[in-house]
């Protein structure tokens, strides 16, 4: 296994996982089950650090992608700025998260503004997370690539057709 496949798999977690937290945070905090927000609560801190990991794997990722053909080497700056944001974004979520939590713990009848701050944060992390996932995808995937038709790639390089592609 090479950096790149391993960024490929870690770098789904802290997307899906900032989500799972969110929405099962939003279900707890609705449901007043303060054991639920604990572990929705976990789930955004485990996304955090995962975020860093997926962060620190794509730096390897990118020295063995950079030269290939067909790579959108403007979408790899993009999606690798994205991830400057969304990676310190996360670890802020998560420290947020966390200090909620212990704060919570020593003062039980806060109400739910904290809970609903560190929410309302998720959701933030979430569609940076999101962005950043987006802009890591279209630096090999042509399909999804704003402005750009599924046959070519936007570094100048022409994609190979299939023999049954037709064009359309």
């Amino acid at each position: 296994m090479n950096p790149a496949h391993l960024h490929l798999l870690v770098n789904h977690l802290p997307i899906l996982g900032t989500l799972f937290g969110l929405l099962l945070g939003i279900y707890g905090a609705i449901r007043r089950q303060p054991p639920v927000v604990r572990a929705a609560f976990l789930a955004l801190i485990v996304s955090g650090v995962a975020g860093l990991v997926a962060k620190e794997t794509g730096e390897d990722a990118e020295e063995i992608v950079e030269h290939l053909p067909g790579v959108d080497r403007r979408a790899l700056h993009e999606h690798e700025e994205a991830a400057d944001w969304a990676t310190w974004a996360g670890l802020a979520l998560a420290v947020t998260a966390l200090g909620e939590r212990v704060w919570k713990r020593r003062e039980p009848d806060l109400g739910a503004v904290p809970t609903a701050g560190v929410l309302l944060l998720a959701a933030v992390v979430f569609a940076l997370m999101a962005r950043t996932g987006n802009l890591g995808g279209e630096i090999r995937h042509t399909e999804i690539r704003t402005g750009a038709d599924a046959g070519s790639a936007t570094d100048g390089a022409a994609l190979p057709r299939r023999p049954h592609d037709d064009g359309d």
